[in-house]
């Protein structure tokens, strides 16, 4: 039997036709006309329409509010176990409608599944992933439709994946988290958001397989032969982004693909989006001063993993904010 080739495609033009050719399909979809993607994205649009996130909006950001009011005014924290991570789960509580108890007990098939997906090499799932799916959608079964799951997941990992990398990201550029602090209104929010899922967003990898002969990006790509593509080399890719190893909350260059596109795009995108958008509001809003922690073990920890790295731990220090320089 024939090895089946494997192509890597990075350049931003070529990972955007690649995500958007209907040629190129996830794991399990067999026909151009695969019909089983619309109904999860149909099912989480239901369950999760606009109307319902504008009326959660203003809860959720009132609870990254006070969960960054609960942190010590002096001290050290972990921004993800300490803010990111509580309040995301409780997020999953209130927009899913699922009992504390519930939400405790499906938080480590989850995290199985979140942390398999990250260290995912091929589109094939391992057999822990497809595990934890299976139990995870039983346990779920009667609080949603066919989206619940990856709703669940997008809400309980995927949101403190990106609120932490969005925080840590700051940090580490105190000029762009100064000038957002300094100009914290809505429309400047929406760009910073925009940014910080271009750069500091986990996704690094997805994987399609072909389901016909086609070229693109140069390569002669045959029926079944796997495509990987690279979304975090794309969104830095500066053909499209000038200066793209820079962060810049006031850059104006859009069409990140830290959700992909296309119709295999994450279903969860809105939001996603949405509650990033309030976790960014609250951090740089806070009357309280943030400081990547520096002393021994305080090192930010990372799940590096090759489709997705998504943070552990973000050791920081506390203190009554200084007057702003800016």
């Amino acid at each position: 039997m024939t090895a089946r080739a494997v192509w890597t495609l990075c350049a931003y033009a070529d990972v955007h036709a690649a995500l958007r050719d209907d040629r190129l399909a996830p794991y399990g979809v067999h026909t151009r006309r695969d019909a089983s993607h619309r109904v999860v994205r149909a099912a989480v649009q239901q369950e999760l329409p606009p109307t319902l996130l504008a009326r959660w909006r203003e809860t959720l950001g009132a609870r990254a509010v006070e969960r960054l009011a609960t942190l010590p005014s002096e001290g050290a924290v972990d921004l993800m176990q300490d803010m990111a991570q509580p309040w995301a789960h409780e997020a999953a509580r209130q927009v899913l409608g699922i009992p504390p108890q519930v939400v405790a007990t499906c938080l480590p098939l989850a995290a199985t599944l979140f942390e398999e997906s990250a260290r995912a090499k091929s589109g094939s799932p391992s057999v822990a992933l497809s595990q934890a799916a299976t139990k995870l959608a039983g346990l779920l079964e009667g609080y949603g439709g066919a989206g619940t799951v990856q709703s669940f997941v997008a809400l309980t990992h995927t949101v403190p994946a990106l609120s932490g990398g969005a925080m840590l990201a700051l940090l580490q550029h105190p000029a762009q988290l100064e000038w957002l602090r300094a100009h914290a209104g809505e429309q400047a929010l929406a760009v910073a958001t925009n940014e910080l899922l271009r750069f500091a967003g986990p996704s690094r990898a997805v994987f399609r397989t072909a389901l016909a002969p086609m070229v693109l990006g140069g390569h002669a790509i045959d029926t079944d032969d796997e495509v990987v593509l690279l979304l975090s080399e794309a969104n830095r890719d500066p053909l499209v982004f000038s200066n793209p190893e820079r962060l810049d909350v006031q850059r104006v260059e859009s069409g990140h693909l830290a959700f992909g596109a296309g119709a295999h795009g994450c279903v969860g995108a809105g939001i996603v989006r949405m509650l990033l958008h309030e976790a960014i509001a609250a951090f740089v809003r806070s009357p309280r001063e943030f400081d990547l922690d520096a002393s021994d073990g305080g090192s930010v920890k990372w799940l590096d993993g090759f489709a997705m790295r998504p943070l552990r731990a973000i050791p920081t220090i506390v203190r009554e904010r200084r007057a702003s320089s800016v």
